[in-house]
């Protein structure tokens, strides 16, 4: 998949609201101007151009689990790269029917950058799983956007491959069987522009840690699939989530000596209702 554009300028803007008054959907001129979706959103509502509930997600999921990561940091000396082969195995042992990144895919800020990009390329090109079983849905965090901004090449090495899916930096929502969810690694530079209670779920990452609560929560922080790990009580680890119905059953897995575990089993039960469908 194609990377866009995730910053705008004011020819952009003018643009992008003459297709609006014009009529045209938000995939339309995402495709037409190659901008991500969820910048356009983000644009839209900070200016108090509403946007309609069913044109906000950035893709659509269909099936009854999903693997959801984050925070692999390529390129970093703290990836573990058996850690991502891990997640992806139990993945595939789960049957899950696509896999949702939540930021930070590439580590940024390299010395000797040339090189390391290259490097990192390379790891990335050899190591990370290519599964002919489900579709790898990505959403960018900081270190990507450095990461693809200090690229002097074609990003052609990803956007090549079927298996991988990038859409936008920072926030973004997505269709899972018709309920609205979202994907979020450190929302600085927009406003929180819908108010939590519409969507169902807020997956997490740029924390490093495996955060959940069954008290109202409406956020799942995921943890980091490399060894950077920034709070002392914090650990690797990713999830597996299943939509029953209208309920959300998340089972949270660890790390031991570099194999996946198993954690809690059922460790978040959230029920969702009408409120939180794409289309209501």
């Amino acid at each position: 998949m194609k990377c866009k554009i995730s910053r705008l300028n004011d020819s952009l803007e003018e643009l992008i609201l003459k297709y609006r008054k014009a009529g045209y959907s938000l995939d339309e001129i995402s495709n037409e101007m190659q901008i991500y979706k969820n910048t356009l959103i983000a644009f839209l509502e900070n200016n108090n151009i509403v946007v309609p509930r069913e044109e906000y997600p950035s893709f659509k999921i269909n099936g009854r689990k999903i693997l959801v990561i984050s925070d692999s940091h390529i390129g970093s000396i703290y990836q573990n790269l058996k850690y991502i082969d891990e997640a992806y195995n139990v993945g595939l042992k789960e049957g899950v029917c696509a896999c949702v990144h939540a930021g930070d895919l590439f580590q940024s800020k390299l010395s000797d950058l040339d090189d390391k990009i290259n490097n990192q390329i390379e790891t990335f090109n050899l190591f990370y799983p290519k599964v002919s079983e489900f579709i790898t849905k990505v959403g960018l965090g900081n270190h990507d956007y450095w990461f693809f901004k200090q690229l002097k090449k074609s990003p052609d090495f990803i956007e090549n491959r079927d298996d991988i899916e990038l859409y936008g930096y920072r926030r973004l929502f997505f269709d899972w069987n018709n309920y609205m969810f979202a994907i979020d690694h450190g929302n600085k530079y927009y406003k929180d522009f819908v108010r939590k209670e519409s969507y169902a779920l807020c997956f997490a990452g740029h924390a490093h840690e495996l955060q959940v609560s069954n008290e109202g929560a409406t956020k799942v922080r995921v943890g980091a699939v490399c060894d950077d790990i920034k709070k002392e009580k914090a650990f690797p680890g990713f999830i597996v989530a299943t939509l029953d119905g209208n309920i959300i059953i998340i089972d949270s897995y660890c790390f031991e000596n570099e194999k996946a575990k198993l954690m809690k089993k059922e460790y978040f039960i959230k029920e969702f209702n009408e409120y939180h469908k794409v289309r209501r």
